[in-house]
Parts: C-alpha cells; structure tokens; sequence
C-alpha cells in the first residue's frame, strides 16, 4: 500500500493567499456606487414606514381570524 503524501498538497495551499481573487470578484468589490440622494433615502425610509404600518395590523388581523377560524 502506498501512502500518499498529503503535507506537500497542505503547503501547495498555503502559499496561495486567499486575497487573490479573480478579476471579476475584484472588479466588482473596487467599484463603488454613488450613493442614494437624500430623496431617495427619505422614500425608502418612507415605504419601509409604510410597510410596518400596512404590515403589523395585517399579519395580527389574520392571527385573530385563523383563531376563530380554529375555536369553532
């Protein structure tokens, strides 16, 4: 039986560094956005708002309907 040497393949591992990435991983880390204007923060800010406010009422209401829907 012949045993494989398998420190070699660990130090071949080890000397390639994980910062080198491919080209387009490190494209797309390096370009930066501009970022959103305050209108748009303000929307966004706004429809999340808007969405709790819609949403929280919404999911209690259903609560309560599939509770009575169980009870009788």
């Amino acid at each position: 039986m012949v045993e494989n040497n398998n420190s070699s393949n660990e130090q071949n591992n080890t000397e390639n560094p994980l910062s080198s990435l491919p080209e387009s991983v490190s494209k797309t880390t390096e370009q930066t956005g501009q970022p959103y204007s305050v209108k748009k923060q303000i929307g966004i800010v706004l429809l999340i708002v808007a969405g709790v406010i819609i949403g929280i009422p919404f999911l209690l209401f259903m609560t309560c309907m599939g509770i009575i829907a169980l009870a009788n």
